[in-house]
């Protein structure tokens, strides 16, 4: 959310200023009455202060309610185009309008402005129940200029006070892959394919510029790529992000694995036996060759976001632990150091089963190595 506006002392217009220029589409929610008597009112979009009618193309409508449906065509006037109507107060006590607003590459400047917009809301003169309608709209502003404000004019008297207008940008980040995490989540260390010395199983890294890509076709096998471990104490961060909300398949996993040079612990949480989302901490005596499960439950629901996971080794015990915003950890499995390997290396994994894909697709966003433990926090 960019900006919230909660109207106060009858204003007739809201003018939001300085929008930032770093998402793609610009998304405005209103939310309120007018204060005329009418049974419903007009709202008006006005961008960059344009005043001049003729820069704005016609609004064209089609609107219905559970009797009819009506549509054409509305001039422009100086306030700009209609986008919709709201309930005045001869409405129904306390009804209340909605008008939706997207503006697509808002801040681009190759092509004109244009904007869809949808309104529902009880729009008539009963004075009781009222009568629900939807009314959607679509127009253009003639300008490829960037959108920096907009006016927001109530087409009666005034917006009754509380009436709100929400602000969103949408998309990813102008001229970037995606969201700018960092402000979210930890500062990340995005490793690239050189960074690991080797690959055991077929799959395909691909330096991004947030992200180390990862492919990995179906098969029923570990696949991954390793780097050298040091000597105890240490603690590996890795931070995933499947590319659907969640992995499709019998088996798919993504996470980080600990090795020998033969024997493999991978700790990767993903979907497993068709339905089960869980928590995996997998033995291999090698990358074709599964072992034993050590840990396998079913309480995780992958998030569409990133997701971090965290191993350590104080030299005593090796701890997993998981966290969904790379600050608070939560220890899920703990076990005596040198359990079944003693590990000189470490990396990424992926497991795809020979049914089914990980939608072929992966992101890493973060791995890391410390000389040292960190334990449940950052």
């Amino acid at each position: 959310m960019l900006q919230r506006i909660v109207t106060s002392g009858s204003q007739s217009s809201v003018n939001v200023t300085s929008l930032s220029q770093a998402y793609t589409d610009l998304r405005i929610v209103i939310s309120g009455r007018d204060t005329s008597s009418s049974g419903f009112l007009t709202v008006r979009l006005q961008l960059n202060g344009d005043t001049s009618s003729g820069n704005y193309t016609n609004s064209i409508y089609l609107e219905g309610n559970a009797s009819s449906v009506n549509n054409g065509t509305q001039s422009a006037t100086s306030a700009g185009v209609i986008v919709g109507y709201i309930p005045g107060s001869a409405s129904s006590a306390q009804a209340v309008g909605k008008v939706e607003i997207l503006i697509p590459n808002y801040s681009g400047t190759t092509f004109q402005k244009h904007f869809d917009a949808l309104a529902t809301g009880i729009i008539d003169n009963s004075g009781s129940t009222g009568n629900t309608a939807l009314d959607l709209r679509t127009g253009r502003w003639l300008s490829t200029a960037a959108v920096t404000s907009f006016l927001i004019t109530a087409g009666g008297t005034a917006f009754v006070d509380g009436t709100t207008i929400t602000v969103y940008g949408c998309g990813p980040i102008a001229g970037s892959a995606g969201p700018n995490v960092s402000s979210i989540y930890p500062a990340l260390t995005v490793p690239t394919a050189a960074s690991f010395s080797s690959t055991f199983g077929t799959m395909t890294l691909t330096d991004k510029s947030d992200r180390l890509q990862v492919i990995v076709p179906s098969g029923s096998a570990l696949r991954g790529a390793s780097r050298s471990l040091g000597s105890t104490p240490w603690t590996i961060d890795m931070a995933v992000m499947f590319n659907a909300a969640q992995p499709t398949g019998n088996a798919c996993a993504a996470g980080i694995q600990i090795n020998d040079g033969t024997k493999l612990i991978g700790w990767y949480p993903g979907l497993f036996s068709g339905t089960s989302i869980r928590d995996e901490i997998d033995e291999w005596n090698n990358a074709s060759s599964f072992n034993t499960s050590l840990l396998g439950e079913a309480n995780l629901s992958i998030p569409t976001g990133l997701l971090f996971l965290r191993i350590t080794n104080d030299g005593t015990n090796r701890r997993y632990y998981r966290s969904s915003n790379g600050k608070d950890f939560v220890l899920l499995f703990t076990h005596a150091s040198g359990t079944f390997l003693t590990e000189n290396s470490c990396g990424i994994a992926f497991y795809n089963d020979s049914t089914r894909s990980l939608d072929s697709k992966a992101a890493v966003l973060n791995f890391t190595v410390t000389n040292s433990v960190l334990g449940d926090g950052a």
